[in-house]
């Protein structure tokens, strides 16, 4: 079963406040992965890609 965008908004009620810290939230991980040289040799390996995965949760 599909949920349509405008059911989804009130599926899990959530306080202003936290709405607002997880929109800046999403918005510094954005803005770090905008940033990032995926040509650089550091990037390319990983234990890379584990670090990132791991602060995104």
């Amino acid at each position: 079963m599909w949920v349509k965008r405008e059911q989804a908004a009130g599926l899990v009620p959530l306080d202003d406040g936290v709405r607002e810290e997880m929109a800046r939230r999403a918005g510094e991980y954005v803005g770090s992965l905008a940033g990032i040289d995926t040509r650089s040799p550091a990037r390319t390996g990983r234990s890379w890609w584990r670090g990132c995965t791991a602060r995104a949760r």
